[in-house]
């Protein structure tokens, strides 16, 4: 596929739903597969219709998937509770017991530090005993030899403080041990999590497992042995320094034994680093293997892994290694739904759990900011494996495929497209057959819907899939096909993705977008009455496509947003590709119903180019003439004719007469009974707006200003026209508003009138225009509807007069 983001977000694909009694018991599906199977000859499944009425069924608040989270996340948090719990215990009971024991040794060591109370009497009367005659002082030094070959010398001072500092270390670290397992306690203790959705307390759990691994709280309950360990080790070394100047043999023997104890401690701990599988672990060797997995393989993901994963890893051809795309901004809640996807593919290794996770996936809007978390966890090669495993080939005797489970399938083939769109993931060729057996199979419309969208953006690169898409889409315009509206998004989506794409690889196919575009057009018009925003907004972009508009367009479809600002955007994206359309006459073959929901779409005319103005208003003057229905075009042509008649160019103007516009409206002004005040209305104003923009072009040109002369003929196209035989039956009526006539209808007249004067029909006008006055003598607007009668009627006669004294 073409390196392409997510679209807006008013282009959610829509997701089926998941049914819970499709999902076996793993038991049964164990036992099923366990069964031999006959010969898959003929296959034929009654597995009842997907439903797609709920958008993002599967990953919606209350899915399956949730439950099954909570369920297995529930089983593993009570499993690593309870197992530190009781290392924390038994960790408790030993600091205790250890630390009573030293507490005794360093009692009895620390005196010896101590000066006794009979020191001082004691060194007196050696120093008195060292100074007697020299008779006695044989005796004394004889009796001193034989004393000192009697017993062993003790510690020196200096050891005595060595041993007292190794003790009082050793009781450090041990009671700090014991404060730490309370710690650690209180740590994995969490507060009870019964409320809300499962979609929340699923991120709940989430979000405090994430912050257990970011924190490294487990890390450090696995290493408070090892202070227990450093406290053993002070020990030892306190005592043999205390028996390094006694007897010989005893420090001799008590070092070997710690010497020994200390070697099968540190070999066991690197047995445990380099054979994962070894029974003789340490608590902290597991945290080792993970910091050592991280440094060599540089992953960024925190998650705690099992002991045995590497050896219950299988073997995955579809496996890709390529570097991701990473949106500038991730939603918080999306990472933790991703991440809670990813700890059920980790650590629940169960087959339903996998497969429910992955057909979650497809549920998940095109919006979701987190598909890169799952992507690096390798879900796309196991959505491609579990997809292979719904389909069974029989080799014994036509070798061809068959289907085992299509809604599984289906399912599947939603989520490889939700996780690959925007990145360069292609579709392995070896399941292409895969995927044409799926979308061939007579199950359900929609899952062929969804293999169909699924090839066309297979292998976007090196085939245009419009050809794959149009075809569904014009059977549901035609009524042959009844799709939902999710569903009609996931095809219009993938048209327009497909579009996408060919704008940047292939040349341009006028035939597809002659058949599209009549189309799409009718899927608008049969969504007018309905709330399927995204279909319409859909329908919109692809429209917009379709006129060129590809640089506009990429700026808005390829950014995932959820602001309401950008689904404003969409309205004036679509009104400038339908203006262009209807410009160039690619809509001409639809019905008056959808030209006027195309019309209505196009109001007001802002996003017309000015040259094209003149184009556009003779496309609206032949839909009234060439339309079946002209009265269904009435309204949506009449709105849209008076800003462009308004302030209009010359070249409007022309093009007006040349449409036979006057007639036009007149026709469309008899068009009902009388009772059709407000039809009536609009024509006549459009028609006096058409006169005052060709007066204005008339006094414009008389003062040299304009490039171009209104020629005397536009004048003559009026004044030959039925209107004012319309107008005055109109006016005598009085069935209109006085503000209406003075400030709209009147001033245009007036400003006619000063360019032909010496008309006749002004008496008649003048006249049905004074009795319309008088009905409303003293409102609001009379006033002035009276100064430009005065106005006219001064204009008529000033020429009358000039005509008699011509003659």
């Amino acid at each position: 596929m073409a390196s392409l983001s997510a679209g807006p977000t008013e282009l959610n694909a829509i997701i089926s739903p998941i049914s819970q009694d499709s999902l076996c018991d793993e038991n049964e599906k164990l036992a099923w597969h366990s069964k031999p199977q006959r010969p898959f000859i003929e296959t034929h499944f009654a597995a009842p219709k997907p439903e797609y009425d709920d958008a993002s069924f599967e990953a919606s608040d209350s899915a399956f998937v949730w439950k099954i989270y909570n369920e297995e996340s529930a089983k593993a948090d009570a499993a690593i509770v309870e197992a530190s719990n009781r290392s924390i215990d038994v960790l408790l009971v030993f600091t205790g017991l250890f630390s009573a024991v030293l507490t005794t040794f360093i009692i009895q060591s620390y005196q010896l530090l101590i000066p006794g109370p009979f020191d001082a009497t004691n060194a007196l009367l050696a120093q008195f005993i060292s100074s007697q005659s020299g008779a006695l002082n044989g005796t004394v030094v004889s009796m001193q030899a034989t004393g000192a070959t009697a017993t062993d010398p003790g510690p020196s001072l200096l050891e005595l403080r060595w041993v007292n500092g190794l003790w009082f270390a050793a009781l450090a670290f041990s009671l700090s041990a014991a404060l730490f397992c309370m710690l650690g306690k209180q740590w994995l203790q969490s507060s009870p999590n019964i409320s809300g959705s499962p979609r929340h307390r699923a991120r709940q759990r989430q979000r405090r497992y994430m912050q257990l691994q970011a924190w490294h709280v487990m890390t450090i309950i696995n290493a408070l042995p090892l202070l227990l360990h450093a406290t053993l080790l002070l020990f030892f070394a306190g005592l043999i320094v205390l028996l390094w100047s006694g007897n010989l043999v005893i420090t001799a023997v008590t070092c070997v034994i710690v010497a020994l104890v200390y070697a099968c401690y540190f070999g066991s701990m690197s047995l445990s680093l380099l054979y994962p599988d070894c029974p003789y672990q340490h608590p902290i060797s597991e945290q080792l293997r993970l910091w050592m997995k991280r440094k060599n393989n540089s992953l960024a993901d925190s998650y705690f892994e099992d002991i045995e994963q590497a050896s219950q890893t299988d073997f995955n051809p579809w496996r890709e290694q390529e570097p991701d795309v990473i949106p500038d901004h991730v939603d918080p809640d999306d990472c933790l739904d991703a991440s809670a996807f990813v700890w059920l593919l980790e650590n629940c290794p169960n087959g339903i759990a996998t497969s429910v996770t992955l057909q979650a996936i497809g549920g998940l809007p095109r919006s979701f900011s987190a598909f890169h978390v799952l992507r690096k966890a390798g879900a796309v090669s196991l959505v491609l494996k579990e997809f292979r495993a719904c389909f069974h080939r029989d080799s014994t005797l036509d070798s061809q495929w068959y289907i085992l489970q299509p809604q599984d399938a289906e399912k599947y083939c939603r989520a490889w497209m939700r996780m690959t769109y925007g990145t360069s993931k292609q579709w392995p060729t070896e399941l292409l057959k895969l995927l044409e057996t799926l979308e061939k199979t007579e199950t359900t419309d929609n899952i062929n819907a969804i293999a169909a969208c699924t090839r066309a953006i297979a292998h976007l690169d090196s085939r245009d899939g419009r050809p794959i898409i149009l075809p569904r889409l014009r059977r549901h315009a035609e009524g042959r096909i009844d799709f939902s509206h999710e569903m009609l998004c996931w095809l219009l989506d993938t048209f327009l993705q497909c579009s996408l794409v060919s704008q940047l690889h292939f040349r341009p196919k006028d035939h597809i977008v002659k058949e599209a575009v009549p189309v799409l057009l009718r899927l608008l018009h049969l969504t007018k009455h309905t709330l399927a925003s995204n279909v319409r907004s859909a329908i919109a972009l692809s429209l917009s496509y379709m006129t060129n508009e590809f640089s506009r367009l990429a700026s808005l479809v390829l950014t995932p947003t959820n602001q309401s600002a950008d689904r404003k955007r969409l309205k004036p994206i679509a009104q400038r590709g339908l203006s262009k359309l209807y410009v160039d006459g690619r809509i001409s073959h639809v019905s008056d119903d959808v030209l006027a929901d195309v019309l209505q779409i196009l109001y007001p005319p802002v996003m017309i180019a000015r040259g094209e103005c003149s184009l556009f208003v003779k496309s609206l003057l032949h839909a009234l003439w060439s339309s079946t229905q002209p009265e269904v075009l009435f309204g949506s042509v009449l709105r849209l004719l008076e800003p462009l008649l308004l302030d209009s160019q010359l070249s409007v103007v022309d093009a007006f007469i040349e449409g036979k516009g006057i007639a036009a409206l007149l026709r469309v002004a008899h068009t009902g009974d009388t009772a059709s005040r407000h039809l009536q209305l609009d024509c006549m104003r459009n028609l006096c707006l058409f006169i005052r923009s060709t007066a204005e072009h008339h006094h414009y040109s008389r003062l040299g200003h304009g490039s171009d002369c209104v020629n005397e003929d536009r004048l003559d196209h009026i004044f030959r026209s039925d209107f004012f035989s319309t107008l005055i039956p109109i006016i005598a009526a009085r069935r209109w508003w006085l503000p209406e006539i003075a400030e709209i209808w009147v001033p245009a007249l007036v400003k006619l009138c000063q360019l032909r004067p010496y008309e006749p029909v002004w008496r008649g006008v003048e006249a049905a225009l004074r009795k319309f006055s008088d009905f409303y003598e003293g409102k609001d607007g009379y006033y002035q509807l009276i100064n430009d009668l005065d106005e006219m009627k001064a204009l008529t006669e000033s020429a009358a007069c000039q005509v008699a004294h011509k003659f």
